[in-house]
């Protein structure tokens, strides 16, 4: 049964309720009070069902929020909301999850934070802290929920596993709708310095993310969706993400951040700006290999004045990184490579406003560039005439390998490509 026939037939008592199924308010929740102590009513009812074994805490209200709750040790959860039910907190979180997990499922709430700040909080208003030294967060589900904290420098949705030997797999957070967030949207973290994946097998997918990075004031970037530290089998796949916040801050918004995930996909995502603009994708660790990103429909439009910070991809450090079928329109490069070995940059369509489709520097080398459409044509109308397509720039910018493309300048299908500053052997073609 649908959630949306399980609603009516509730409402109309036309379904017996499961005897898993309990009410919110039957533990002393109470809707419309901005003073209630709800939190401790969440905490008690989600400990509860947990000691019964699990079962579903169905909630239907707008919930006022001065504290959150710290559920821990969980299995066979779900809570699940109508289609009117808010949680509205004071504070950057509403629900802390802590400890061990084993199946929990959110589904069908509002999660709205009011508070203003602009002092960095890198938790979020569900946040995952699986510290234990051997804690297991496994199979969480968050679905048709939407996250707001427009006045808050904080996130939509936090993992972060650090124990020893902590490892939280099997997130799946798919169908939500992110808007006017603070920081970052989704957010994973393993800031471990060893070589465990704490974070594995997870999935952010066919969401919606508008509005991001509202009070973006920090020393560094933000991001619709960041996955941060070791991880590894990610997924980030037909994500709707429109415009960010990039009037705030100096520094560059990414739609999608790979900082250290390895066998990672990015398929089907769909990323526009028209106002500030953003980059798309943002590669920033050595530990990234194996990433897929294909499909994509980039249109980042801002202002010219921006043409560093508005990009399709921006890659560093990683190696074997796939780029293929997808299509970009954007101010500046469609990619930007550096330190980066083994990428194929195939079968794309790249066009931009100004300067360079593809930059190839650092220690850049065994590259594939083929088969692309690449068009700067439009660059004449801000008063430049560079036929470079493709620039390599270093001495470490070598071996590079490039051939059939079709590259558009603005004198016609006469782009080039261009070694500069000891760069060479950048147009090998592969036998």
């Amino acid at each position: 049964m649908n959630l949306r026939a399980f609603h009516y037939l509730r409402e109309t008592n036309r379904i017996i309720m499961p005897t898993d199924y309990y009410n919110f308010e039957d533990f002393g929740a109470v809707a419309g009070n901005p003073t209630a102590a709800n939190h401790t009513a969440l905490q008690l009812a989600i400990s509860t069902i947990n000691g019964y074994g699990g079962g579903v805490l169905y909630c239907d209200g707008h919930y006022y929020f001065t504290n959150f709750a710290t559920p821990s040790s969980l299995a066979k959860v779900k809570i699940l909301g109508s289609p009117r039910t808010v949680f509205e907190s004071t504070q950057n979180k509403i629900i802390n999850f802590t400890n061990a997990i084993d199946t929990l499922e959110i589904r069908g709430i509002k999660f709205v934070s009011t508070k203003s700040s602009t002092t960095e909080d890198t938790e979020g208003l569900l946040f995952f802290a699986n510290y234990g030294a051997s804690s297991v967060q496994k199979h969480v589900t968050i679905e048709c929920c939407e996250f707001t904290n427009p006045n808050s420098f904080s996130n939509g949705i936090k993992i972060i596993s650090e124990g020893t030997n902590s490892v939280s797999h099997n997130f799946n957070i798919r169908f939500n709708r992110f808007y006017s967030i603070g920081r970052m949207a989704v957010e994973t973290q393993n800031h471990v310095n060893d070589d465990k994946y704490r974070i594995r097998d997870f999935e952010v997918s066919s969401n919606w993310f508008s509005d991001i990075g509202t009070i973006q004031n920090g020393a560094s970037s933000v991001c619709a969706i960041s996955l941060s530290g070791k991880s590894k089998n990610c997924k980030t796949n037909y994500n709707t993400i429109r415009e960010m916040r990039m009037d705030t801050t100096g520094f560059v918004l990414y739609g999608i951040e790979n900082a250290g995930c390895r066998n990672m996909e990015s398929i089907g995502n769909q990323m526009y700006s028209e106002l500030y603009g953003f980059s798309g994708f943002l590669c920033s660790s050595p530990n990234v290999i194996n990433w897929i990103i294909a499909n994509n429909t980039l249109d980042l439009q801002g202002p010219i004045a921006k043409i560093d910070k508005i990009r399709a991809m921006e890659l560093s450090d990683g190696r074997d990184i796939i780029v293929t079928g997808n299509t970009f329109k954007m101010v500046g490069y469609a990619a930007k490579l550096y330190n980066i070995e083994g990428c194929m940059f195939k079968n794309n369509i790249s066009r931009n406003q100004k300067g360079n489709l593809m930059y190839i520097h650092g220690n850049s080398k065994y590259n594939i560039i083929s088969e692309n459409i690449f068009d700067n044509s439009n660059q004449v109308t801000y008063g430049e005439t560079d036929d470079t397509i493709i620039q390599y720039n270093g001495a470490g910018a070598t071996d590079n390998y490039q051939f059939q493309n079709l590259m558009k300048s603005y004198n016609g299908f006469n782009g080039v490509a261009n070694s500069t500053g000891g760069a060479t052997n950048n147009n090998l073609k592969l036998t």
